[in-house]
């Protein structure tokens, strides 16, 4: 399932999910379009927050329910990427 906001710690978290709320609807336009190219630049602009997100973030805290929402927030941008492409079958 998602993340529950309420319970980010970090202005990281917050961005990050922010970011991906505001790409939600381009996303999904452009993947009904098959316009891939787009999706990838969008896709690129997550880039800046997911570096913020693990350079300030502990993703693996203590505390089993912010690791898990944590956890939650990495899916969910995940699930944004796998619109592109399934990179874990692509072969060396």
């Amino acid at each position: 399932g998602d993340p529950s906001p309420a319970q980010f710690c970090e202005e990281a978290e917050r961005a990050l999910w922010d970011r991906i709320q505001r790409l939600n609807p381009t996303i999904d336009r452009l993947v009904a379009q098959r316009d891939f190219s787009g999706l990838l630049e969008q896709l690129g602009s997550v880039r800046d927050d997911v570096d913020r997100f693990f350079e300030k973030v502990l993703v693996i805290a203590e505390d089993p329910v912010i690791r898990d929402n944590r956890l939650r927030l990495l899916s969910r941008v995940r699930r944004l990427f796998l619109n592109v492409a399934d990179v874990s079958l692509l072969q060396h």
